[in-house]
């Protein structure tokens, strides 16, 4: 069964509950969660369990896509068949 993500107690930054309702890409090292709105987080270099970490010098971090960038775009596009 699936599992929440819990606070990896990082050694700098601070932890948010990720949000991934759009879902989950794995590109070694990283982690990457999407949200439907354009909301993009990506964990430490082979640490996953980072994914939330904002601001400390682990890697990890968010951004926000707004409305008017190709990212943004692109999650909210239509799949095509």
């Amino acid at each position: 069964p699936l599992a929440p993500f819990s606070n990896p107690n990082p050694p700098s930054g601070t932890w948010v509950q990720p949000s991934l309702a759009g879902g989950v890409v794995v590109v070694p090292p990283f982690v990457f969660g999407f949200d439907v709105d354009g909301f993009v987080q990506w964990s430490a270099p082979n640490l996953p369990l980072y994914l939330g970490v904002v601001g400390g010098s682990t890697g990890a971090g968010p951004r926000s896509a707004d409305a008017s960038s190709a990212l943004a775009k692109l999650l909210r596009s239509p799949r095509s068949a």
